[in-house]
């Protein structure tokens, strides 16, 4: 990805761009399939970023993240051993 196009992804990210903008990323990532797989690469990490932060927003900020398994929040600062013995970490 040469610089052209970070600047454009980065603005696409952070909803700054112009109408010519949208334009020009649009026209980059039409270009060829390795510009649409970066596109596509760079939104899943963003969402996937964006989802991390909202979780520890709600859980009060700070630790490792969690992640949700049937029905039960595992992660953080127990272990799966330490939650089956009851202990604290």
């Amino acid at each position: 990805m040469n610089d052209e196009a970070a600047s454009l992804l980065d603005g696409y990210l952070d909803d700054g761009l112009t109408p010519q903008q949208h334009e020009e990323l649009a026209a980059w990532i039409k270009a060829s399939p390795e510009n649409a797989r970066e596109f596509a690469a760079a939104m899943m990490l963003h969402d996937r970023l964006r989802n991390e932060m909202t979780i520890s927003g709600e859980r009060g900020g700070g630790g490792p993240p969690r992640r949700w398994f049937g029905g039960e929040w595992k992660g953080g600062k127990r272990n799966a051993v330490t939650r089956r013995a009851g202990a604290r970490p």
